[in-house]
């Protein structure tokens, strides 16, 4: 069997249980929460009387903000926007809606991949990084993770578990996150390779990933035996080091970026962000673990990735408390307008490109 077909077969094994509940049980937002909040029978009960007529809407409309945001953008800022509309710029973008990377011009791409809107998920980033290493051109539309708020009645007819990512390609709806990165192998043979034939390294790796998924996922989520988990988990980040030490590196097939580096990229950055914060554990820049660091630093640059998150009071605590947790991670940086935490891999604001917080905020609250 060919390293992709038994890799293939092997993804399949792994295939998430659905993750989403039924509408039913999604939460509840934007007019729902007000009118549950305006003239409700728990207000007049406690003897408030609010009307939804007395209330004034000052805020600016879009086009205002847009028309405000044009008259304070740079050169570069316009620049910047200009590329993300046309879909070829050249690094990839949390905001942008389509990537055409050597299409002709008045063709379609084949691929397009529903992902979240905040461009949070894992399972939608390895999908991501994929279409990205390999050029595939696609298009982009979000819906909303559970956790946002709700999905809209066209997606939950198109994926009836609700989970993300969905593709299509050539028309053809595939829901898994594995099966859509084989079906992208197969489909795009013209591109580069992700898979090397008969590398038998391949599976133990997928397997590897899988393990130290669910040991993170583990420890992060109890206090239950906080120790052994601890213990556990570095056990196996010792085993990631070693195979990226025995492949030469800096990726785990040795010196091309592959699709096992693709699977482990999401959740290791989760890791390095989420544990110096939750478990005062450093995964980046620690001498424990030499050769994840070098993978992670290599993986960024050879994707060009571009996004970046907010971390802001995550879990509660005081500002101090979060001061001296988030300074723990050097993933960490602040912005450089107003002094808010950031998290960010590739952070926007003066390293890449020289776009400015206003403009990425105005982008990704659209």
């Amino acid at each position: 069997m060919s390293a992709i077909g038994s890799a293939c077969t092997f993804l399949l094994s792994l295939s998430m249980p659905a993750r989403a509940p039924p509408p039913s049980m999604q939460l509840k937002f934007g007019g729902d929460m007000i009118k549950k909040m305006m003239g409700s029978a728990a207000n007049a009960a406690a003897g408030i009387s609010v009307s939804s007529a007395s209330l004034n809407d000052a805020a600016p409309s879009w086009s205002e903000l847009t028309d405000k945001l044009d008259r304070a953008s740079t050169d570069a800022e316009r620049a910047f926007r200009s590329e993300l509309e046309s879909g070829r710029a050249e690094r990839a973008c949390s905001l942008a809606k389509k990537r055409l990377f050597d299409l002709p011009e008045g063709e379609s791409p084949r691929v397009v991949l529903y992902r979240d809107t905040a461009s949070w998920c894992p399972y939608c980033e390895k999908v991501w990084l994929v279409l990205e290493e390999k050029r595939v051109p696609y298009e982009v539309i979000k819906v909303n993770m559970n956790c946002y708020g709700e999905k809209p009645s066209w997606f939950w007819e198109m994926q009836p578990s609700g989970g993300i990512p969905v593709a299509k390609l050539d028309g053809n709806i595939i829901r898994e996150s594995n099966d859509i990165i084989m079906a992208i192998e197969r489909s795009f043979p013209e591109t580069k390779e992700l898979l090397p034939a008969d590398d038998e390294r391949v599976n133990p790796l997928l397997r590897l990933e899988r393990e130290i998924f669910s040991a993170w996922f583990r420890w992060l989520t109890s206090g239950m035996n906080e120790g052994a988990q601890r213990a556990n988990f570095e056990t196996l980040l010792r085993r990631v080091d070693g195979a990226l030490k025995e492949s030469g590196g800096p990726y785990f097939l040795g010196d091309e970026l592959s699709l096992v580096d693709c699977m482990f990229a999401p959740f290791l950055e989760r890791m390095a962000a989420s544990l110096p914060y939750y478990k005062a554990l450093t995964l980046r820049q620690n001498e424990q673990w030499p050769h994840i660091e070098s993978n992670i630093s290599f993986a960024a640059k050879g994707l060009e990735r571009l996004s970046c998150w907010a971390l802001c009071r995550v879990g509660g605590g005081s500002e101090e408390d979060h001061s001296a947790r988030s300074a723990l991670s050097p993933v960490c940086v602040r912005s450089r307008q107003n002094g808010s935490l950031l998290w960010s891999r590739d952070p926007p604001i003066g390293t890449y490109n020289p776009i400015s917080t206003r403009t990425y905020m105005i982008y990704l609250l659209r």
